[in-house]
């Protein structure tokens, strides 16, 4: 028998910055879980980022992916491309 162990990792800039929001976020993942799937909710893990980073938000990257502008700004140039493929319009 396979044991996967299941975790719901999120990113946060700072907890100054996004602790709030991250916090109601995981009481919704929790609280959903057993209401409405009468299961254990999946733990969920923080990751701090780079605080040179923290003026970046996944949304401004979304945003940015939608409208097919460059990100490279924003991204590790090498996986620009492959954020704008992931995040942007969909062609299909």
């Amino acid at each position: 028998m396979m044991l996967y162990l299941q975790a719901f990792y999120r990113g946060v800039r700072s907890w100054q910055q996004d602790g709030k929001a991250e916090r109601h976020l995981e009481w919704l993942n929790t609280i959903g879980p057993i209401l409405i799937g009468k299961t254990l909710p999946i733990p969920t893990y923080y990751l701090e980022g780079n605080p040179e980073l923290k003026h970046i938000s996944s949304t401004t990257v979304r945003e940015l992916a939608a409208k097919q502008d460059p990100i490279g700004h924003l991204v590790p140039t090498k996986c620009a491309a492959a954020v704008l493929q992931l995040y942007g319009k969909k062609t299909s």
